[in-house]
């Protein structure tokens, strides 16, 4: 069985454990019915990477650009929206596609993502949303991700000649490493060291396992492409190591164990991050081929004799062996023919590393700066629109309270209108009154007047 083949078989074994969800990470979710994605069931991990638009906007066009070649080329995905040849703010949802599986890769949603060995066999699918109008969503696919030759190189070099690797501790205040706290990892065959030294520069081996599914685990980070995660598991004893297992295969999500450590650390490089993961799930694979249900069939003597092996079984299990080893033999030779170029290639290897690795974290770091100061424009975009919200909202309620205000005087107005007509009314009342009483006045005073004409005759009447 040569190199990719095992990787294959890797990536084909561990998909479901990548899917499954474990602590609170990665999180299985499917929103959109498949009938639009390409389903390809036997995945070729050598196949012409691409870019698929699933779905485009109603308001926007999506554009996924690809700059890099390869995960160990600081391959790059960035997405990118236009509303009238413009670029306008969008948000993203990164998520991994294997088959009808999806998987949401947390804790990024910026518009650039740098894919991983975590990404191996998988497609990598962008939902973007406008920020002016979330529910209007474009997707697109890239992929499936694949094992370049550069990365293939490295892993049968490690294989061949071995190696270990510095680690530094990760400081989660200052998102930098910590200075003073160097460990070492040795990646043996059959086993992972993890070291470091004393202040006398005595070695101390602080984690040590064999290679197995639940164990150790390893997760990487999408933000910092040099950070990972280590999580050793202790279980109480290997029958309670094997029933994990096997509950978690079956999708059972419920994992005891005695106790688990957790490290996170920063590599010297994003190639020894991703080497590191590759080789752990390499070994894995190798762990499985030790522990062949053949070999365990025929010495566990508890087993009761009716439910081992039959003669037929047991011959055809020995060919599938054979061939298996005729294959591994077969790929030893041309791994040490390959060994004997690789070790005159080497130093010249090393040094191009060197020379280009400096080069890479330079544009790396150029990029991570446009793309902070990009996230820092889309926040500030955001403070703005937010902060112009607030004021419509309060210019609103202006409006509204001085709205009621003149319909309380309108209101106010009609009343004193009604109340004016009243009076008008009263008055109009009162004027003809005063005009009969006027009249009145008038006959009284003709009247008072005759009476004393009337008087005045009989006064003098009187008086004669």
């Amino acid at each position: 069985m040569d190199f990719l083949s095992k990787i294959k078989e890797q990536i084909d074994s561990t998909k479901e454990f990548l899917a499954n969800k474990f602590g609170e990470n990665n999180e299985i979710e499917e929103q959109y019915p498949m009938s639009g994605r390409e389903k390809e069931i036997n995945v070729n991990i050598l196949e012409t990477k691409k870019v698929k638009y699933i779905k485009q906007a109603s308001t926007y066009e999506l554009n996924l650009q690809i700059n890099g070649k390869t995960i160990f080329q600081n391959l790059i995905l960035t997405a990118n929206a236009t509303q009238n040849n413009e670029q306008i703010p969008i948000k993203c949802k990164w998520k991994r596609i294997y088959e009808e599986a999806i998987i949401t890769i947390e804790d990024i949603n910026s518009f650039s993502y740098m894919p991983s060995a975590e990404d191996i066999g998988y497609k990598i699918e962008v939902e973007v949303s406008s920020l002016d109008a979330p529910e209007d969503i474009a997707i697109a696919q890239y992929g499936p991700i694949i094992i370049d030759k550069d990365m293939e190189n490295a892993i049968e070099l490690f294989l061949t000649s071995g190696k270990n690797f510095s680690l530094y501790l990760f400081d989660p205040n200052t998102q930098e490493k910590v200075k003073d706290k160097e460990y070492i990892l040795y990646l043996k065959n059959d086993e992972l060291i993890l070291s470091n030294y004393d202040l006398r520069g005595n070695e101390i081996i602080l984690e040590k396992c064999s290679y197995s599914q639940l164990n150790p685990i390893i997760k990487l980070s999408p933000t910092n492409t040099t950070k990972f995660t280590f999580i050793f598991i202790d279980y109480d004893s290997d029958d309670n190591k094997e029933e994990n297992e096997n509950n978690f295969n079956n999708k059972n999500e419920e994992i005891t164990y005695k106790k688990k450590t957790e490290y996170e650390f920063l590599a010297m490089s994003k190639q020894n991050r991703e080497l590191i993961y590759l080789l752990i799930q390499f070994f894995v694979i190798d762990e499985k081929i030790k522990n062949n249900k053949l070999f365990t069939l025929i010495n566990n003597d508890s087993i009761p004799t009716d439910e081992k092996l039959g003669i037929t079984d047991l011959v055809g299990e020995l060919n599938n062996i054979k061939k298996e080893n005729i294959s591994t033999l077969n790929d030893m030779n041309i791994l040490r023919e390959k060994n004997e170029k690789l070790s005159a290639d080497y130093k010249d290897l090393e040094e191009k590393f060197r020379i280009t690795l400096s080069q890479i974290n330079e544009k790396n770091s150029y990029i991570q700066e446009r793309i902070y100061e990009a996230n820092k424009q889309s926040s500030d975009y955001n403070k703005e629109r937010n902060s112009q919200y607030k004021k419509n909202n309060e210019i609103k309620k202006e409006y509204d309270k001085l709205y009621n205000s003149y319909n309380s005087l309108l209101s106010k107005q009609k009343e004193l209108e009604d109340e004016k007509n009243k009076l008008l009314g009263k008055e109009k009342e009162s004027k003809m009154k005063l005009n009969n009483n006027n009249e009145k006045l008038k006959e009284f005073k003709e009247k008072n007047n005759n009476m004393k004409k009337e008087i005045n005759i009989v006064n003098e009447k009187l008086n004669k």
